[in-house]
């Protein structure tokens, strides 16, 4: 074969080469991977997985609260000393829960990295946002 041939070849080879070896490196250094929570998130995530349970838990008795209220109002014969008490319980149940709810927040941020915080928290509305629109749909 000519020399210029395979001159040529060993080119093409070589830059082949070079665009195989850019393809697997792009991704590694333009494209980073998330940032993987923390081990010590990983260790307490039980514990964040039962703050939720009890959350949900007062969620389900705020809102019997709350209907037991809305239906006392719905009443023709109403008792204004009843409907106080029972607006008191349902304030407390909501302080209450909400209480839990900023603990749990607080406790889950000592457990992330700086970058870990500023992604989750800047999300976090825009995620409950997008379970509200699902949940409309489903209506």
């Amino acid at each position: 074969m000519n020399n210029n041939w395979k001159n040529v070849l060993i080119i093409c080879s070589l830059l082949f080469n070079l665009v195989l070896i850019g393809f697997i490196l792009y991704p590694l250094f333009w494209h980073p991977k998330p940032v993987p929570l923390s081990t010590k998130t990983e260790i307490n995530r039980e514990r964040i997985l039962d703050k939720q349970r009890e959350i949900r838990e007062m969620r389900r008795e705020f809102l019997s609260h709350k209907n037991r209220f809305m239906n006392a109002l719905a009443q023709p014969d109403i008792n204004e000393e009843e409907l106080y008490e029972q607006l008191a319980t349902l304030l407390e149940k909501q302080l209450e829960m909400e209480e839990t709810i900023g603990i749990n927040l607080i406790e889950i941020r000592s457990n992330m990295t700086p970058e870990q915080a500023r992604r989750f928290y800047r999300e976090l509305p825009h995620a409950a946002r997008d379970r509200r629109d699902i949940i409309r749909r489903r209506r």
